[in-house]
């Protein structure tokens, strides 16, 4: 049977955010410092990706599928505004983060399960605060914490190291992303903060695995 670590005062950590933030490396060396698995939401999501069709979850395909259908490169919806990519990470983020749900309660009530964490974009606030989650008692022991960059330059910049499919798109389509994943992590820092959950800055980098072990104790 799995056991939690002495440390730990929760068995799911959520850890959330916009993307270029730094957030995947932190969470990985987090679970890895805690001994604990670290589960990617960007794999959960492309595995709904792979199960449905854009006509069946059209929301979930947007960054996928333009109009007609058909497969796009990310330089074709990099051309619409940020304002209207960053609302299509909400609606990709409120499907994900409800596919989730099991899996949290999953780890959350199963003492065999043991704990987890969980890192991503798509976690959508306002759908993982409270005392109960699906319609469960978390028990105390559900956490989430938000990183976010407010720097939109430095996003790209990394972006662009992590080659997110923009390394041979145009500077325009580039900033545009940059753009887009700035306001998203604004919209959630700005929803954590008004659900009473904690967000901590993406720098300094050196100290951010602190820093969201302290906000998630």
């Amino acid at each position: 049977m799995a056991a939690m670590p002495d440390a730990l005062r929760w068995r799911v950590l959520l850890i959330g955010g916009g993307a270029g933030v730094g957030k995947t490396t932190a969470a990985r060396h987090l679970a890895h410092q805690l001994g604990v698995p670290c589960v990617l939401v960007d794999d959960i999501r492309m595995a709904l990706q792979r199960v449905t069709t854009p006509a069946q979850v059209p929301a979930l395909h947007y960054f996928l599928q333009d109009t007609s259908g058909t497969s796009k490169p990310p330089v074709a919806v990099f051309a619409r505004p940020p304002e209207a990519l960053c609302q299509a990470l909400v609606d990709i983020g409120r499907i994900v983060t409800d596919a989730l749900i099991p899996m949290i309660l999953h780890h959350l009530h199963v003492e065999a399960a043991g704990p987890l964490v969980l890192e991503g974009c798509d976690i959508i606030p306002d759908l993982v605060a409270g005392t109960t989650l699906g319609g469960f008692a978390t028990r105390g022991l559900l956490r989430a914490v938000f990183v976010v960059e407010s720097d939109a330059p430095v996003i790209g910049a990394n972006m662009q190291r992590q080659a997110r499919g923009l390394e041979h798109c145009s500077e325009t389509a580039r900033v545009t992303a940059a753009a887009m994943n700035w306001r998203y992590g604004q919209l959630v820092r700005a929803e954590a903060e008004r659900c009473g959950l904690p967000v901590v800055e993406a720098r300094p980098w050196t100290n951010l695995v602190d820093r969201l072990l302290k906000a998630a104790s």
